[in-house]
Formats: C-alpha cells, sequence, structure tokens
C-alpha cells in the first residue's frame, strides 16, 4: 500500500495515475491530518509520497525515526524529480564502531554517486 500525503492538485493527479495500477493500493492522507502516525500505524505502507513542498523537515524527520525502513518519496513537481529518503539505525557506542558506520556509509555513498553516470546515461538512451 501506497499513502500519498497532501491534499494538492499535483497528489491528486498521482493518486488517479496510481489508482490504475492493479498492483497497487493508494490512500492519500490529507495535510490537514491531525494524527498522520495513528493513520500509519493502522495503514502500514509500503511507501510515503508527497511533494516537496510538503516534506516539512519535521515531520520527515519523525517519520524516518518513528518507521526506519519506511520510504518517504517526495516528489518535485518543479525539476521533474523524486528524492527517496529512508533511514537505517546502527548502534554505535565506541569510537571505533562509528568509524565502522561512517566508512560503511560514505563508501555506499561513493558508490552510489558512481553509479548515477551510468543510470543517467541509461535514461538518456531510453534503456531504463
Amino acid at each position: 500500500m501506497i499513502v500519498l500525503y497532501g491534499n494538492s492538485l499535483f497528489i491528486a493527479g498521482m493518486r488517479a495515475g496510481l489508482s490504475n495500477k492493479e498492483s497497487m493500493k493508494v490512500v492519500q492522507i490529507t495535510s490537514t491530518c491531525t494524527d498522520i502516525e495513528e493513520m500509519l500505524n493502522q495503514l502500514r505502507p509500503n511507501a510515503i509520497i508527497m511533494e516537496t513542498v510538503d516534506a516539512q523537515a519535521e515531520l520527515v524527520f519523525t517519520l524516518l525515526k518513528k518507521y526506519p525502513g519506511l520510504p518517504v518519496i517526495c516528489l518535485d513537481i518543479s525539476s521533474n524529480s523524486v528524492h527517496v529518503l529512508h533511514s537505517q539505525y546502527c548502534i554505535a557506542s565506541t569510537v571505533n564502531q562509528l568509524v565502522h558506520v561512517i566508512q560503511e556509509y560514505t563508501d555506499r555513498a561513493l558508490n552510489l554517486l558512481s553509479g548515477q553516470h551510468t543510470m543517467r546515461q541509461l535514461v538518456a538512451d531510453g534503456s531504463a
């Protein structure tokens, strides 16, 4: 299940487009919802999609912290881009453990960055 967060015309359009996919169940939660966490606990979605303009830093941070592994997908209509945010939880009670976490994530980030060129090239070629 996918949760669309917001009440803009763009989100409504995304709901209509995604609802046509047989494999996806889509639920919309408006930005006026007073208890998004309770709604998410009930719905247990696979992802949350929101516009970048609705992506309030405090809300996104709360979602990432409370629901690790749940991707928050931010759509930027002005640049036709998608930002996928997710969190991972690590325990690091010593400096050596922290160094290990830093190395693991910086290595992963470098691998992702080197792969961006390949992905961009695939998109440009129409292969992706």
